[in-house]
Formats: structure tokens, sequence, C-alpha cells
């Protein structure tokens, strides 16, 4: 069999990048463990840890698994983001009710507490003797 079209399954954009050599796939993707399990699913799947990627050997019988294998990290991946994205939107929508309670709660005149994004910050003048 001809495995040329291989080639056409690389990429560099995105969180999954693929490349092929001869009859195998290289898959590097960040961790996500979701992720992980779609790849173990094709036999023989190895992952490398010197470069954090998964190999798998197409065949003629693997061909549509690993295809599809591709079709769910994809998908994994968009749905990782825009869950990241719900979540830091609830962090930045939250924070300034965190930062009130805290404000009322720790009442110093030393201490600073303020909100930023969907970080609280906490500072306080830097003194020698009160370290």
């Amino acid at each position: 069999m001809n495995w040329d079209h291989l080639q056409d399954w690389e990429q560099d954009e995105g969180p999954v990048k693929i490349k092929v050599f001869d009859q195998d796939v290289l898959l590097y993707f960040p961790y996500n463990h979701d992720a992980i399990l779609t790849v173990k699913s094709i036999e023989g799947a190895e992952y490398a840890a010197h470069d954090k990627s998964w190999t798998l050997h197409v065949t003629e019988e693997n061909m549509r698994d690993v295809v599809g294998v591709i079709a769910d990290l994809e998908q994994i991946f968009v749905e990782a983001e825009i869950k990241e994205k719900a979540d830091q939107q609830r962090r930045i929508d939250i924070a300034p009710l965190v930062l009130e309670k805290l404000q009322r709660r720790f009442e110093h005149r030393h201490l600073i507490l303020d909100a930023e994004d969907e970080w609280i910050t906490v500072s306080f003048p830097y003194h020698q003797k009160s370290l």
C-alpha cells in the first residue's frame, strides 16, 4: 500500500501537532487525561517521555481508528478551551465578591487587598524589623 498520503496529516498549528515518518504518526499535545485515554485506545500506541510525544503505527487495519483518534483529539482540545474560557470568566465574575468579603474580614491599615481580572492580590508594606 502507498503511504504517501499520510504526509497530508501533518500539522504544526493548534494544540495537537502531528508529524509523519513512514507509517508512524507522532502526536504532540499538552497533558489532558481524556486525550491520553483516547490515544491509548489504539493498540501499540507508545509514549516517548524524552519529547512528550505519542507514536501510532498506522496499518491498513487501524487507519480508520487513527483518523478517528486524531479527530477526537481535536474535539477534546476545542472543548477544553471552551471550558477554560468559561472557568476564567466565572473567576473574573466572582473576584469582586470574594474581595468584598476579604476586605470586611481582614481590615488592617497596612493590608491592601485588590482584584485584578480573576486574581485577588494582597500587598503590605515591607519593614525589615517585622521580619
